[in-house]
């Protein structure tokens, strides 16, 4: 795990993760990214954050790029400023 500078926010790169190998092993890795990956972004917004994310080792990337921002409940998204600012569907 990496911590990483964002502008507005806070970053993390995870370069390791026991459900991501875990499903791989079970050649399951899209099981994965619709399920417990997914369930990372409806954990943050219950928080009162927004998280943006284009990398997942489950879909074979070498990291998963988590960036966190303060939810701005009607304000301009800074989010948009990263690549990928929204969740990749």
């Amino acid at each position: 795990m990496k911590v990483v500078q964002v502008e507005d926010g806070f970053g993390i790169d995870v370069v390791r993760c026991p459900l991501a190998d875990y499903f791989h092993s079970l050649e399951l890795s899209e099981l994965c990214d619709g399920t417990s990956c997914e369930l990372d972004f409806r954990t943050t917004e219950l928080a009162g954050v927004k998280l943006a994310r284009t990398e997942t080792l489950s879909r074979g990337n070498d990291k998963c790029n988590f960036r966190y921002f303060h939810l701005n409940h009607g304000k301009d998204d800074k989010t948009s400023k990263i690549k990928g600012g929204k969740r990749d569907e």
